[in-house]
């Protein structure tokens, strides 16, 4: 299989992974998905394929003031331009071999040619003109230089510009790089920024080769130099050279190599002779191979970012439903445990004494009118209508605590739930992190795959938004809690008024012996408390209990479908498998770029 065969089969891989079908088919996702984040790879991957059959770029970059230009001219044995293009406006220059000179200044929507000096003198005037360089998308400048048959030079603006939100023009231009040359001031060696800037141009997996030029202006020897380079930023590029391009470009004027090699130049032309102008297929091939595996990589883990964010939600679903249950059932003991207190404590009391105050009031001389007192009584105060109010009075009380409980329950789940969520979050980051660090060869992976807006993208679609979602659905949820109770139509016939003249009647029996028909009467209300128990229970228990039913299978609803971005949870799972199968595949033509580029 040919390297470009290798790179499309990856494309179309990559292309059908689960998530980007998903994206394309527009259906809505189970996960809240970056678009433009999980494309980005794709396109760069594009771009790779596009360039295998462009000729080899040399993108040369720096510090301002670093002597990128000098160094060009140095290539040319000329001086290439009366003024430094690419810092002076901003733009990027192309440095192309041609039998004859011209320039052109590419337009977005247009063409300006001429002359290499009539197009320099252009961009003199056009200095200022910033509308005029924001449509500007790259010069061109043709020259007859034989250094320049088998490659391109590319000039960029200064460092500052890599990391610039509005880069994004000299960032594709990276994208169709092969190898960058990449220029220090030998005066400002070890600033913080420059590993920064290397990190962010490594994202496109190219080969660095680093040039510290100016080293004829610095006590330290050559040598030092490039071992202190090697030691500082070693690990991002393939090869370190000292230079003096003020004394190449010196010594390639007057044709004189003494001074040439005395600059540092030879070694340069020497290792790009040897590494790139006599294997221009074998470097640009080597490139797209390397540039592809850190993109292939970076498809890994975002992938496998998405899994684990998959398996933390189903994990953390299941928990939220495992506590949800032992909430209903703790909930229901302990109002079940209340109710209990009160029907044996209170309920019928207050009848209970009544009924034996009128036998307290009873004499010998109106034992009759009081028996008739105590027979219009008893169906008043023990009708099941009269019963059954009481029992929904205590039914009423105990559904506020019912409630109370149950909102105390959800906002503690709540709140432990969000804060895993927040938890997740940070530790994903730092094992991304930690993951990339672990890499062998920076300049073979994406180092910056967990940062700025990837970092939102990847974790705040798989988790963030799922915890906002969560935030959400538990108010409509938890709203069925304040739903209430209306038990009096389901409570079950009660026989407590004729138990209730039983004990009258054993009372009128006795007569005097009032302390016997007084303890007669608890009897009564006792048995009647006890042969209406169990139905009372019953009732009772079976009203919450299909309350706390219905509250947890409404929280279970829709915190489940909170979680899969308000989509059938099942989509979730069978994404997750989806992405599995992908992983698997990606990882076998990980192999094949491995062995390809053996």
């Amino acid at each position: 299989m040919s390297v470009h065969e290798n790179i499309t089969d990856l494309y179309t891989k990559m292309n059908n992974s689960p998530i980007r079908e998903m994206i394309r088919s527009e259906k809505k996702s189970p996960l809240e998905i970056d678009t433009d984040f999980i494309s980005e790879d794709t396109n760069r991957l594009k771009i790779l394929i596009d360039n295998l059959r462009e000729p080899l770029k040399v993108v040369v970059m720096g510090e301002v003031k670093a002597g990128k230009s000098t160094l060009l001219n140095a290539f040319a044995a000329e001086q290439l331009s009366p003024m430094n293009v690419s810092e002076a406006t901003a733009s990027i220059l192309e440095i192309v071999y041609s039998e004859k000179p011209y320039g052109k200044i590419v337009m977005k929507e247009d063409e300006i040619k001429g002359t290499p000096k009539e197009i320099f003198q252009l961009l003199e005037e056009k200095q200022n003109d910033q509308f005029f360089f924001k449509e500007c998308d790259h010069v061109e400048i043709g020259y007859p230089l034989p250094n320049l048959l088998n490659f391109t030079l590319v000039d960029t603006p200064g460092l500052e510009t890599v990391t610039d939100e509005n880069s994004d023009r000299t960032k594709i231009y990276l994208g169709k790089t092969d190898v960058v040359l990449w220029v220090f001031n030998g005066n400002h060696l070890g600033q913080s920024d420059i590993e920064d800037a290397l990190l962010e141009v490594n994202k496109f997996g190219k080969p660095i080769i680093a040039i510290v030029n100016r080293v004829d202006e610095v006590d330290a020897e050559p040598e030092e130099i490039t071992e202190y380079m090697e030691e500082q930023i070693g690990m991002y590029v393939k090869k370190v050279f000292p230079l003096s391009a003020k004394m190449a470009l010196e010594g390639r004027k007057n044709n004189n190599q003494e001074v040439v090699k005395e600059s540092g130049f030879k070694d340069i032309l020497d290792y790009l002779d040897k590494n790139i102008s006599k294997q221009v297929d074998l470097t640009k091939q080597e490139s797209v191979l390397q540039s592809a595996d850190a993109l292939l990589s970076r498809d890994l883990l975002k992938h496998s970012g998405y899994i684990d964010a998959i398996n933390f939600i189903e994990k953390e679903s299941n928990e939220v439903r495992d506590r949800i249950n032992e909430n209903k059932s703790m909930i229901q003991r302990k109002i079940m445990w209340e109710f209990d207190n009160w029907y044996s404590r209170d309920f019928l009391e207050k009848e209970r004494q009544q009924l034996k105050n009128l036998v307290e009031d009873s004499g010998a001389l109106n034992i009759k009118g009081n028996l008739t007192k105590v027979e219009k009584e008893i169906p008043v105060l023990l009708s099941n209508d009269n019963v059954s109010e009481k029992l929904n009075e205590m039914i009423k009380k105990t559904d506020i605590s019912f409630e109370q409980l149950w909102q105390g329950a959800i906002n503690n789940i709540s709140k432990d739930t969000l804060l895993k969520i927040q938890e997740f979050q940070e530790q994903a980051e730092a094992k991304l992190q930690m993951e990339l660090s672990q890499q062998s060869f920076v300049n073979d992976k994406d180092v910056d795959v967990v940062s700025g807006a990837t970092k939102g993208a990847l974790l705040g679609g798989a988790t963030g938004a799922a915890g906002a979602l969560y935030a959400a659905a538990l108010g409509p949820a938890a709203s069925v809690v304040t739903l209430g109770v209306a038990a009096s139509t389901m409570l079950p016939p009660l026989l407590i008024v004729g138990a209730a003249f039983g004990a009258v009647s054993t009372f009128m029996k006795l007569k005097s012996e009032k302390n016997i028909a007084i303890r007669n009467i608890d009897e009564a209300i006792q048995r009647i408390k006890e042969e209406n128990k169990a139905a009372i229970y019953s009732t009772v228990e079976n009203l919450f209990i299909e309350r706390g039913e219905t509250i947890s299978r409404n929280l279970e609803s829709n915190i489940l479908k909170s979680f899969s971005n308000n989509e059938d949870f099942d989509g979730l799972i069978k994404l997750k498998m989806a992405i599995e199968k992908y992983l698997y595949k990606l990882k076998d033509h990980q192999q094949l770029l491995v062995l390809e580029n053996v």
